[in-house]
Order: structure tokens, then C-alpha cells, then sequence
């Protein structure tokens, strides 16, 4: 018995630099903030203490601050708080998804 597998990497960091590398004649700025996202989202979402945020109609959905850290291997990613600015962690879960602002 066998199953198809796709490994998409282990390690999942923010990258400003990756729109330059789609579009390299202009510098672009990250503009896409976890408080404008939360904003915009208003009452779909849920935001945590923690920092991050649930979608409230599909709870398997995270909205991450933009200098999220996915480590697959741990099963943690990490974020800072734009509120208290302190580093925080939580576990990766199984069938849910990480969304960058």
C-alpha cells in the first residue's frame, strides 16, 4: 500500500524580498500588516492574546503576524505580538491553515 507525498519544506519564514524576485524593476515595500488584516477582517475573525488570529466561520484557518516562523520539524511557529511585542509560539496543527497577512 502506498500513498503519494508532497514535501513542500520544513522551514516557513516571511521573505519581504520575495516580490522582488517576481518583479525586480521595483522595490517593494511589505504593506500587508497583521493589524490592517485584523481591520479589514473585522468581526470574521477572532484575535487571540497570543497574537494571532481564527477565523470565525472556518476555525481551521490562522491569520499569522508578517514575520511568522513555520518550523514543521518542532511543529511550532513563532511571532511576534504586535501588541506586546513579546516573541510568542504556538503548535502547528494537523489540517489547519496559516495564512500571512
Amino acid at each position: 500500500l502506498a500513498f503519494k507525498a508532497v514535501n513542500l519544506g520544513e522551514h516557513l519564514s516571511s521573505n519581504p524580498r520575495y516580490m522582488q524576485i517576481l518583479v525586480p524593476d521595483k522595490e517593494v515595500k511589505n504593506t500587508h500588516l497583521y493589524d490592517d488584516a485584523i481591520k479589514l477582517l473585522g468581526d470574521n475573525v477572532t484575535p487571540h492574546p497570543e497574537g494571532y488570529a481564527t477565523d470565525k466561520k472556518y476555525n481551521d484557518i490562522h491569520i499569522l503576524p508578517e514575520d511568522f516562523d513555520i518550523n514543521l520539524q518542532t511543529q511550532k511557529v513563532k511571532f511576534t505580538n504586535t501588541k506586546t511585542g513579546k516573541v510568542e509560539t504556538i503548535r502547528v496543527l494537523p489540517n489547519h491553515t496559516y495564512v500571512h497577512p
